[in-house]
C-alpha cells in the first residue's frame, strides 16, 4: 500500500510538471513571466525626439490633419498661419524651441501662429525618456531632433504647388487620357473625376482629401503631389452596384 502511495504521488507530481511545462510553452505573452517568450523589456523604448509639423483643416464632416510641409515649405495667403508641432513618440517630458521665440514649450502637441512671410524657422525638440533599468544600457535617455520649415507668402493660386492642370489617365485604363484641374473655377473648391463627378476637396501645400460623402457613391479620395513637383497621384474609390471600386489617377502638370 505504501508503494502505491509513492507511485501515486510521483504520478501526480509528474502530471503537475507536465501541466506547468505545457502552460509555459503554450502561452504567447511577452509580458507574462511564465511564458517562454517573456521579454522584460517588452514595450520599453529609447528616447526619440522626432516630430511632425502639421496643418489642421476643418471640413464639413471631419477634421483633416496634413503632414505639412512635405518639402519643408508652407505656402500661405494670409498672416496668422496655424501650425501644429506634434511629437511622434512618447516621452517622460519634452522641451521645444521654435525659431527666435524665447519661450520653451513642454507639451507633446501645440499650436503657433506665423506670418505668411515668416521665412525660415528652426524647430528643435528635446525628448527625455528613461526606460526600465537594464533594457537599453547605452541610452542616456535624451534625444534631440531639429527640423527647418520655410513660410512662403503667395498672392495667387497659380503660385500654389498643386496648381493647376494635370494630364494623365487611370492606371486601369491608360489609353483613355483626360485632364484634372485643381482649383477649377467652374467647381468651387473641387475637382472632377470619372464616375464621381464634381468632388469638393480640402487642400494642403502638396496634398488634398475629399471632404464629404458625395451622394450615394460615397467616394473616398486622397491626392498627393510627388517630390518632382510635376506628377500628381490621386487615389479614390466609390460604391458601384454595392461594391467598392478602387481607382488611381497619375497625371503630369501641363
Amino acid at each position: 500500500m505504501e508503494e502505491l502511495k509513492i507511485v501515486s504521488g510521483a504520478l501526480v507530481a509528474l502530471i503537475l510538471a507536465i501541466t506547468q511545462l505545457a502552460c509555459h510553452t503554450d502561452c504567447d505573452d511577452p509580458t507574462n513571466v511564465d511564458c517562454s517568450n517573456f521579454d522584460p523589456c517588452y514595450g520599453e523604448f529609447r528616447a526619440n525626439a522626432d516630430f511632425d509639423i502639421m496643418r489642421m483643416t476643418v471640413g464639413d464632416d471631419t477634421v483633416f490633419w496634413f503632414s505639412d510641409p512635405t518639402d519643408d515649405t508652407i505656402y500661405a495667403f494670409f498672416d496668422g498661419v496655424p501650425v501644429y508641432f506634434r511629437s511622434k513618440y512618447g516621452a517622460d517630458s519634452v522641451k521645444w524651441k521654435v525659431g527666435l521665440d524665447p519661450r520653451i514649450f513642454t507639451d507633446s502637441i501645440f499650436k503657433l501662429l506665423f506670418p505668411a512671410d515668416a521665412g525660415p524657422i528652426k524647430v528643435t525638440q528635446v525628448a527625455y525618456h528613461h526606460s526600465k533599468e537594464g533594457c537599453f544600457p547605452e541610452d542616456d535617455g535624451v534625444d534631440t531632433v531639429t527640423h527647418n520649415v520655410y513660410f512662403k507668402k503667395i498672392t495667387s493660386l497659380s503660385e500654389h504647388p498643386l496648381c493647376c492642370n494635370y494630364w494623365g489617365a487611370l492606371e486601369d485604363n491608360p489609353t483613355d487620357s483626360f485632364e484634372v484641374k485643381i482649383f477649377d473655377p467652374a467647381i468651387h473648391g473641387g475637382i472632377v473625376l470619372p464616375e464621381v463627378g464634381g468632388y469638393y476637396i480640402k487642400v494642403s501645400s502638396t496634398e488634398f482629401v475629399g471632404d464629404i460623402k458625395h451622394f450615394a457613391h460615397e467616394p473616398r479620395l486622397f491626392g498627393k503631389l510627388q517630390p518632382d513637383r510635376k506628377t500628381l497621384v490621386i487615389e479614390y474609390s466609390f460604391l458601384k452596384n454595392g461594391k467598392r471600386v478602387e481607382k488611381r489617377f497619375v497625371g503630369v502638370k501641363e
